[in-house]
């Protein structure tokens, strides 16, 4: 492996970062509709409140679960988006450097 390496196609990392990103938003219209529509005893009925209780929690732990989710999905779009940027201004840097150098790319 000595001597090899590794080609970044930053345009690909940026697509892939933007549609993480869009995932993001879709998984937080679900949490949005998930807090818009709570469910409790009193949705159960008379004689399900305690049924109905549980599945109010539930949908309390979904909707949790569902913002830790958006929020790890989001952090990595922008993480992949922060290095196709880096990336782009490292070769441009070294671009610059090696034409400074004198050498004809």
């Amino acid at each position: 492996m000595a001597g090899d390496s590794v080609t970044v196609d930053v345009d690909a990392l940026r697509t892939i970062a933007s549609n993480l990103k869009g995932s993001a938003g879709v998984v937080g219209n679900k949490v949005t509709d998930l807090e818009a529509n709570t469910f409790g005893a009193g949705q159960a009925g008379q004689i399900y409140g305690t049924e109905g209780k549980k599945v109010g929690d539930a949908l309390g732990r979904l909707t949790t679960w569902l913002k830790n989710w958006q929020g790890a999905i989001e952090k990595s779009g922008t993480t992949m988006s922060t290095n196709a940027d880096t990336y782009s201004r490292t070769d441009d840097d070294n671009v610059k450097k090696i034409k400074a150098a004198g050498v004809q790319l």
